[in-house]
């Protein structure tokens, strides 16, 4: 039992070992001050060194919280501006739906165009990819595909066994 003057502020500390206390015994005794001081001191210095700072630890959590709603509307405005980029693609190639329409008063995409003229063989996938254009979207693809045969008319590409070819 503490005297009356340490109750309120009194801690047993067991060391693994006679030898152990010992040797942290000798350590008070080389910086003269007591074992309890020691003990208060390394305790005081491990605390700022490396103890929990509840302040930080509250503040990564609120922003480990905000990171995950970010990218969470992050995710939606993607999927959100790739719906709204393949309706305007659809739009602005409606005129491509039917491949023996007059071919005069249509206009090809210049993103096809501009995709296509590296003089590469590129497969379906990577000019839809190129294009922004869904794969599954059925009706996006005959657009790009119409596109494709009616340049392959005019002789700009070629269709070949691994895909399309600016020939123009």
């Amino acid at each position: 039992m503490p005297r009356k003057e340490f109750q309120g502020r009194y801690a047993s500390v067991y060391f693994n070992t006679p030898e152990e206390m010992a040797k942290w015994e000798a350590k008070a005794k080389e910086y003269d001050v007591t074992l309890s001081k020691l003990i208060s001191e390394a305790l005081n210095l491990l605390e700022k060194v490396t103890g929990p700072r509840p302040d930080l630890i509250k503040r990564i959590t609120e922003q480990d919280e905000e990171i995950a709603r970010l990218r969470n509307e992050l995710r939606l405005r993607t999927t959100l501006l790739e719906r709204y980029e393949a309706d305007l693609f659809k739009l602005s190639h409606t005129h491509f739906a039917e491949l023996d329409m007059d071919e005069g008063g249509r206009q090809h995409s210049q993103k096809l165009i501009e995709f296509l003229k590296d003089e590469k063989v590129h497969d379906g996938y990577s000019i839809f990819s190129a294009l922004g254009v869904d794969p599954r979207d059925t009706e996006a693809c005959k657009l790009v595909q119409n596109q494709l045969r009616s340049l392959e008319k005019y002789g700009l590409v070629a269709e070949t066994p691994n895909g399309w070819r600016w020939l123009g």
